[in-house]
């Protein structure tokens, strides 16, 4: 499916506030949602979550390099 296969690393609200958008398009439009709906806003928003998912890895990947924890994690 297109629209699953697009929305790598969207988050859930990523995901909510696409299908809000496409909603609001189309009732916008006066028709109802359909997939070609999603797909467009997965296309319109796929740059900037990558974006984000990549300097959040590279923040991630930094911290874990840097810094120590002050605390012992509590085990499980």
């Amino acid at each position: 499916d297109p629209i699953i296969e697009g929305t790598d690393h969207f988050t859930g609200a990523d995901l909510q506030a696409l299908v809000h958008e496409a909603a609001a398009q189309a009732a916008f439009e006066q028709r109802s949602l359909n997939a070609t709906d999603l797909e467009h806003e997965v296309e319109k928003n796929r740059l900037r979550v990558q974006l984000v998912y990549e300097r959040y890895s590279n923040l991630k990947q930094w911290a874990d390099s840097y810094c120590e924890p002050a605390s012992p994690a509590d085990p499980l």
